[in-house]
Parts: C-alpha cells; sequence; structure tokens
C-alpha cells in the first residue's frame, strides 16, 4: 500500500510545508516588550489615618491597577503619543483601534509588590514604548490619585478640626459662666448647709414638741375654768407640770392649802371657799401668760420651716448647678478628647502627604523594556511543525480513502465469487 500511495504520502505534506512556509512570509511579525516595576509599601504604620479601630492595613497600590492600565484614557494616550491615530476618520475605527490595543496588552501581578506590563505590535520600537508609555502611564495616575486623596483627607481634617475647635470653646465658655452662676446663686458649702439643715430639723422637733406640751397645758386649764359648779375639782390642775408654767409656784402653794383645808372642813367652809377662788383667780391668769408662749413657740416654727425651706432650695439650686456643671464639664471632655483625636490625625494626614510627594519614587523599574530582535509571533517552528503534521495527517486519510475506493482485484480475497481459479495474469510491473 505504502508503495502504491507513496506519492500522495510525500506529496501532500511537501504541500502543506510550502504552504505554512508561503504563510510565514505573508503572515506579519508581531514584538512584544515588557516592563517589571516593583511598588515599595510604606514602612509607617503609625500614618495610617483611614484605619482607627483595627489593625493598620497599607494600602495596595495593585488594587486598580488593571482599571487604569485598560482605561479609555490610557489607550487615547498610547494612540496619541504612538501616533495610531492618524488615518482614523471615524469614531467605529477609533473603537475598533482601541479594542485591538487592549488585546495587545497583557498584565500581570505574581505577589502583589510588582507588576509586569507586556505590549505587543507589529514594530519592536512601538513594543517597547507602548510598555513604557503604560508603565508611566500607571505610576502617573496612581501618584495624582493619592496626591489627591491625601489632600482631601486633610482638608477635611482642617474644616472638622475648625469645627470642633469652635464647639469646644463654647464648651468652655459655658463651663467658666456655669461655674459663676453656682458661686453666685449658692454662696455656702452645701456640707455646711447640710449641716444647718440636719440642726434646724432637731430643733423644728423640738420646738414641735414644745407646742404639743403648751398646747396641753392650755387645753388642761380651759379644761379646768371651763367646769361647772355642781361638779368643780381641783383634778385637772394636778396633771399639770406647774413648775414648767409661769405663776406656777403661787399655784402650788395654794393647791396645797386647799388640799389641807379640804381635808379638815367641808365646801362650805370659808376658808376653803376663797382658797378655791384665788386658785381659779392664778389660773386664769395663767392660761394667758401660756397662750403667749404657745404663739412665740408657733412663729418659731414658721420662722424654723421658711429657714429649712430657704436651705432646702439652696440645696437643689447646687445640686442643680453641680450637675449642670458636671455636664458640661463631660461634654466638654469628650470634645476635647475629640479635638486632639483629630488633631492628631490632622498631623499625621500632613505627614503623609508630604511622603505623597514622592510616591513616583516608591515605583522602581527592576526589567525596563528592550527592543525584541525576534518576534514573538508567528513561531515559525511552530507553523512549520503544524503544517508538516497536518500534511502527514490528511496524507494518510487520502491513502486510506483511496485504497477504500480502488476496485482492483489482486489477490483471490478480492474475488467475491466461489469460482476455482484457472491462471493468474501478471501486471506487467513485475
Amino acid at each position: 500500500m505504502i508503495k502504491r500511495r507513496k506519492k500522495l504520502l510525500i506529496l501532500i505534506p511537501v504541500f502543506f510545508l510550502f504552504l505554512s512556509i508561503a504563510a510565514l512570509q505573508v503572515i506579519e511579525p508581531t514584538y512584544e516588550s515588557s516592563i517589571t516595576i516593583l511598588v515599595e509599601q510604606d514602612e509607617m504604620p503609625i500614618l495610617d489615618i483611614y484605619n482607627v479601630n483595627g489593625g493598620y492595613r497599607p494600602p495596595n497600590r495593585l488594587e486598580q491597577f488593571g482599571k487604569i492600565i485598560y482605561s479609555r484614557s490610557a489607550m487615547e494616550m498610547l494612540i496619541d503619543s504612538l501616533h495610531l491615530g492618524d488615518s482614523i476618520q471615524t469614531i467605529a475605527q477609533k473603537q475598533g483601534l482601541i479594542a485591538g490595543l487592549k488585546n495587545s496588552i497583557t498584565t500581570s501581578s505574581e505577589d502583589g509588590s510588582s507588576f509586569e506590563i507586556a505590549f505587543s505590535s507589529g514594530d519592536p520600537v512601538r513594543a517597547r514604548d507602548g510598555a513604557a508609555l503604560l508603565a508611566q502611564f500607571y505610576i502617573n495616575t496612581r501618584s495624582r490619585f493619592e496626591s489627591k486623596e491625601k489632600n482631601e483627607t486633610v482638608e477635611f481634617l482642617e474644616n472638622k478640626l475648625a469645627e470642633i475647635e469652635t464647639i469646644v470653646e463654647q464648651r468652655r465658655e459655658e463651663i467658666v459662666s456655669s461655674t459663676a452662676q453656682q458661686i453666685q446663686e449658692v454662696a455656702v458649702n452645701p456640707e455646711v448647709m447640710q449641716n444647718r439643715l440636719e440642726t434646724i430639723s432637731t430643733r423644728i422637733q423640738e420646738v414641735d414638741l414644745s407646742i404639743y406640751q403648751t398646747e396641753t397645758k392650755v387645753n388642761i386649764l380651759e379644761e379646768f375654768l371651763n367646769q361647772p359648779e355642781d361638779s368643780f375639782s381641783m383634778l385637772p390642775l394636778y396633771r399639770l407640770s406647774l413648775e414648767e408654767i409661769p405663776n406656777g409656784e403661787p399655784l402650788t402653794d395654794l393647791l396645797s392649802r386647799y388640799d389641807t383645808l379640804s381635808q379638815q372642813y367641808t365646801e362650805n367652809f370659808p376658808g376653803l371657799q376663797n382658797t378655791r377662788e384665788q386658785i381659779i383667780e392664778v389660773a386664769a391668769r395663767i392660761k394667758p401668760a401660756i397662750e403667749s408662749n404657745l404663739s412665740i413657740l408657733r412663729r418659731q416654727r414658721q420662722e424654723l420651716n421658711a429657714e429649712r425651706q430657704r436651705i432646702i432650695q439652696n440645696l437643689e439650686q447646687s445640686y442643680v448647678a453641680s450637675q449642670r456643671s458636671t455636664g458640661d464639664q463631660s461634654r466638654f471632655s469628650i470634645y476635647q478628647e475629640l479635638y486632639d483625636a483629630i488633631k492628631k490625625k490632622l498631623e499625621q494626614a500632613r505627614i503623609n502627604r508630604e511622603m505623597g510627594n514622592k510616591t513616583s519614587d516608591q515605583f522602581i523599574v527592576l526589567d525596563p523594556p528592550v527592543i525584541s530582535e525576534t518576534p514573538t509571533s508567528p513561531n515559525k517552528p511552530l507553523v512549520i511543525g503544524a503544517g508538516l503534521g497536518l500534511g502527514l495527517i490528511i496524507s494518510c486519510l487520502m491513502v486510506g480513502f483511496a485504497e477504500v475506493m480502488d476496485t482492483t482485484i489482486r489477490s483471490e480475497e478480492d474475488l467475491k465469487l466461489n469460482k476455482p481459479i484457472i491462471a493468474y495474469l501478471k501486471d506487467g510491473r513485475e
């Protein structure tokens, strides 16, 4: 079979080999150039002004790497810098050019601290310039973004600091005013007023007891003086403490003499009657004196009660002023702490902004782009090998197809009829 079909096995692979070689001459070569950039992360975690409660997490400049590289502004920059838009006349042509440029760009980042940009073009010089332009565009865009962000942060903190400072000054003035008002309203120490209140309360209790005792004496005298003649008795007077009332000694003497006479004589005895009249007269004189003392005691009770009310009011004013002062002081402390914290953050933001002015220095070019001497595509060995392999496959298929379609009888097995063979004819090739 190989002998019969050797032309197919040779000619078809040779044809595809020459076809692949011709294709290599037609396909425009593409050159690729790449650049590797190292990003140095900030080494000052104390200057982190965005994360207050959690741990420090340095900003990752590679987070928006792809968005910046494949942005429309980056593509338009390449078109202008590489003079690719000279022949563009319509918007559709520009869109197609931008899509082609995006397909020509390859980006990668292995460890998060470096990134690589590769740019492909038919011109090796343009490929090198494209990779360099994209890297510089990313560095400039990222530096501008960080600078703007830090400036906005500083401006925000400055405005907030001025606002908090105004509030702190207002709270300070309120505390001074509250303290002055407290001193003006309550000139006595609250402890002294509390002691005075306890003293007055004790005095009021004593006066109340005296009033009760005095009222009892007045009631007893009224009961004695208002007795009917038929049941007159000296017993009410014995309930009095005569030594504690005005004119108590004469009344005591009269009662003693009355007791002595009543034991010796009857009620009709002139001396006994005379003594009773004297007792009634003295009791009648004692009652107004006791009532006068009762009025004095009641006035004292009113004065003590009024003074107690004044002290209680002063204590309430002192408590309210103290609570108001404590509240003002608490609010002032809160705003003062907030002011100090924002002031510290502002200093940190300003330092970060000053450091941000040198952001471009933190991008280090490890592998600069170079002009490639050999094209990356098409791959000549791959194309020739693919053409030769495809030719072999097709030749094998053609040989198989030719064998299947061949109706020549070459052996007894090719005969379909069960008949005896008479003779063999040579094909003339032996």
